[in-house]
């Protein structure tokens, strides 16, 4: 096992869905502080200098791809986006390094997540119990994002059955799973409704625009 502060990381990024309650708008485009959730992510996960990020897109893949300008960004069409989120998992998944120690997939639309947030998953995942091979984080009884997969955990769910869900292994699983209790509600905001824009602007202080 890969020595604390060493591990290999590959993140996922979520950003395929249509934002139907949002209006039908890339979400990940929205602006906090005139900088976009999407960049806002990308910056805060630079620092954990993964060796793979990919981006996985749908229905708004040109407007997204256009604003990508790190070329070290591995961005991925899902061409069918009307089967879900848990498709995207698993185009986003297959494309990831073979020797990757940890995955993280996070959500698009996750407006507080800074590097901070990541630091403090990946390090109770490095202390999570030795039998566990996945992770997310539970915030009093919410289940929340980003959720963490060893890789070996990611190359044991590819092997799967293609009908078996990511969502669905993890919760078959359970043995397998640290639910990691912390109070950092970061990980269980997310933005569906235009009354989320106007929650997050109030908490923040800061305009937000879509």
């Amino acid at each position: 096992m890969p020595q604390p502060g060493q591990l290999k990381i590959g993140i996922l990024i979520l950003a395929a869905g249509e934002g139907l309650r949002m209006g039908v708008t890339p979400k990940c485009l929205i602006r906090l502080n005139q900088t976009s959730l999407l960049d806002r992510q990308l910056q805060a996960q630079h620092l954990l200098a993964p060796v793979q990020t990919c981006l996985v897109t749908g229905y708004f893949h040109e407007q997204i791809a256009a604003v990508i300008s790190n070329e070290h960004i591995q961005i991925i069409r899902n061409p069918e986006p009307e089967r879900g989120q848990q498709h995207s998992v698993r185009l986003g998944l297959e494309a990831m390094q073979i020797d990757l120690d940890l995955i993280i997939i996070v959500l698009a639309d996750q407006p507080l997540l800074g590097t901070d947030d990541f630091i403090e998953l990946i390090a109770a995942f490095e202390k999570r119990p030795a039998q566990t091979q996945m992770m997310y984080p539970v915030v009093g009884k919410q289940r929340g994002n980003p959720v963490l997969m060893s890789g070996q955990a990611v190359r044991t769910f590819l092997n799967a059955s293609c009908d078996v869900t990511c969502r669905q292994y993890i919760d078959t699983h359970r043995d397998r799973v640290y639910k990691y209790q912390t109070t950092n509600d970061h990980f269980i905001v997310d933005l569906d409704t235009p009354a989320d824009l106007v929650a997050l602007a109030r908490r923040t202080g800061y305009p937000v625009l879509k």
